[in-house]
């Protein structure tokens, strides 16, 4: 699918399935858009080279979305938040090379981000008021952050695999504090960068994950922005 403003738009409380599209691409705006109550199922789709989004949910919306290969879009790869936007899962899709996120997440509760390669984006996963569950990650090669956790967030990050992002594996700004255990954290020129938050958690952030490499030690004032 190609040159119209949206690949896919789905509205009016709307239960579709999209499944095993070879390509939704090259599309004005997003190559799926949910609006208006829709609850989507997508699946084994190639998403890529969308001049907004590759999937876009706003506010109301949720997804499903498994085993895509989701990559090379102008925004981010995936975006999604508001209000009924916590039944989203995000399970075992490739996603890669958009020019900003490859997740962006706006102030949405327990979405599950589960089993991604998120890779050579501009910024793996950004969240702003949000409180995820974001869980056996490969979060790699990313242009700027692994994982950025910013505004009033409190995710759940556990048993993620997260490298070789350039400047910051996982960064915790703003007013945002989060359970972070079990995650290995490595070859990121700062492995982590966290500021406002209590002495105590950043200690045991650092006692419950593997951390190695060069600048391990949580840098609290480096401006990434």
């Amino acid at each position: 699918m190609g040159k119209v403003n949206f690949g896919i738009l789905i509205a009016i409380e709307n239960r579709t399935k999209i499944l095993k599209n070879i390509m939704i691409s090259n599309n004005r705006r997003a190559g799926i858009k949910a609006i208006e109550g829709a609850h989507l199922s997508i699946l084994d789709n190639i998403i890529k080279s969308n001049f907004c989004q590759g999937i876009l949910l706003v506010e109301g919306t949720s997804a499903h979305i498994e085993q895509n290969d989701i990559h090379f879009n102008f925004k981010a790869n995936i975006a999604f938040g508001g209000e009924q936007s916590s039944d989203t899962v995000i399970l075992k899709n490739k996603i890669y090379s958009s020019r900003s996120e490859g997740i962006f997440i706006l102030e949405t509760g327990f979405a599950l981000i589960y089993k991604n390669e998120i890779y050579e984006n501009n910024d793996g996963i950004m969240m702003y008021d949000s409180h995820c569950h974001i869980n056996e990650n490969i979060i790699r090669d990313n242009l700027r952050t692994g994982i950025v956790v910013s505004g009033a967030s409190f995710p759940k990050i556990e048993n993620n695999e997260i490298y070789s992002n350039t400047t910051t594996g996982a960064m915790i700004r703003d007013n945002s504090e989060c359970y972070m255990d079990k995650n290995k954290i490595y070859e990121n020129y700062y492995q982590l960068s966290i500021r406002n938050m209590p002495k105590w958690r950043v200690k045991k952030i650092i006692a419950n994950n593997a951390i190695d490499g060069p600048n391990e030690t949580p840098n609290k004032y480096w401006p990434i922005f």
